[in-house]
């Protein structure tokens, strides 16, 4: 009797732990569906966390993390910012007409930003008609060069960009350079301090530090150029040989 009842005890508790697992799958699941901040993230958690609960559950726990300290900050400062300008802009407009296209209302309400005019838009077809224009319009610069990428390589595209925003610098030009930093992990000091050493403001996009490993998995991955707040170069193309023709 002593021995049935320790096996149905063992038993009792196996189940009641495969149930506890499976149960804190199903509120998972619900978590990330509530709070997932992509669809095609959420999507793969909940079907790992539902068809493999006792592989994906420690992995939510360690990488489902969304509190991104200061980020709701800044949304909401610059939403206020933005909010401001487009107040300024329907004041000035108010006493002027123009023809706005039916095709535009779509994209206004999803940007949350009003139609301006004296505005253009090219489209850059591969690597090396993209960056023969970047690195034109960073030789025209005047005033500021904001830069954020998620992958600069230390290659021949790296060390061009390099030099061309030394020249700049050089010139009294204000330089903000943002990389990430797991998808820029091969930069180092010798890339960097060249930068730095001619006044160039160079910042790593959340770096790692133990307090915040749970973050690990927030990069950027924009990329993205603005030149004297006139010209910007938005698209897909990282700083690394790869991405020209050849």
């Amino acid at each position: 009797m002593g021995w049935f009842n320790s096996t149905f005890l063992i038993e009792s508790i196996n189940w009641g732990w495969t149930l506890s697992i499976y149960l804190l799958g199903i509120a998972a699941t619900i978590d990330a569906i509530w709070n997932g901040r992509t669809s095609q993230g959420t999507l793969a958690w909940v079907v790992a966390l539902v068809f493999l609960p006792f592989i994906a559950l420690p992995l939510y726990l360690f990488f489902g993390s969304r509190k991104f300290h200061g980020y709701k900050k800044v949304r909401k400062s610059s939403s206020k910012f933005l909010a401001e300008l487009n107040e300024q802009y329907f004041i000035q407009q108010s006493n002027r007409s123009y023809t706005q296209s039916s095709a535009i209302s779509p994209l206004k309400k999803l940007a949350c930003l009003p139609q301006t005019e004296h505005n253009q838009v090219k489209l850059r077809i591969n690597g090396e008609q993209t960056f023969q224009h970047i690195f034109q319009e960073i030789k025209s610069a005047q005033h500021c060069i904001l830069l954020q990428f998620y992958i600069v390589n230390d290659d021949r595209l790296g060390q061009r960009l390099k030099q061309a925003l030394i020249s700049k610098a050089l010139e009294d030009v204000d330089i903000y350079f943002l990389y990430d930093q797991i998808g820029s992990s091969n930069l180092d000091n010798t890339f960097l301090k060249p930068m730095t050493d001619v006044g160039i403001h160079c910042s790593q996009f959340n770096p790692f530090k133990f307090h915040r490993r749970l973050q690990l998995n927030f990069r950027n991955h924009k990329k993205l150029i603005v030149i004297d707040n006139k010209i910007s170069f938005i698209g897909s193309h990282n700083i690394s040989d790869q991405y020209l023709s050849h």
